[in-house]
């Protein structure tokens, strides 16, 4: 029988889970500043912009665990920017999220690399639980 996971086992894995978020969304907005400063003035417009290479990375490795720490940098980054909470805002952020876990399922379906690859069972054969095809 399979035991159930103890409080403090899941409060470690939650606290796990916001230390990570909170470093990614700190690494998020402080790169996003750096590219910043390659952009053109009048446009704000950046023609290198490393957050989405970090975003993509965090997803490849973490899954959609990463989402919230890439949502919340994101949000934080385009307020320092634009100084007003508007939609624009926020989906502007979440499109930041949702291409880099887009990207990173890809990644695993197509190229079987990262958190979402494909695993094969002992046998060779695929296993359909994760690799796709129930879904």
């Amino acid at each position: 029988m399979v035991e159930s996971p103890t409080l403090s086992q899941i409060m470690k894995k939650i606290s796990r889970s916001l230390v990570y978020n909170l470093a990614l969304a700190m690494a998020y907005c402080a790169v996003s500043q750096i590219s910043y400063l390659a952009a053109y003035p009048p446009f704000n417009v950046s023609m290198i912009w490393l957050p989405a290479g970090i975003a993509v990375a965090a997803a490849m490795y973490w899954g959609g665990h990463a989402f919230p720490g890439i949502l919340v940098g994101a949000m934080v980054n385009n307020f320092l920017n634009l100084e007003q909470f508007t939609i624009v805002l926020m989906l502007t952020a979440l499109g930041s999220a949702l291409q880099a876990c887009v990207i990173a399922m890809l990644a695993g379906r197509f190229a079987r690399i990262g958190f979402y690859a494909r695993r094969d069972t002992a046998d060779g054969m695929p296993d359909p639980f994760t690799s796709g095809l129930l879904t």
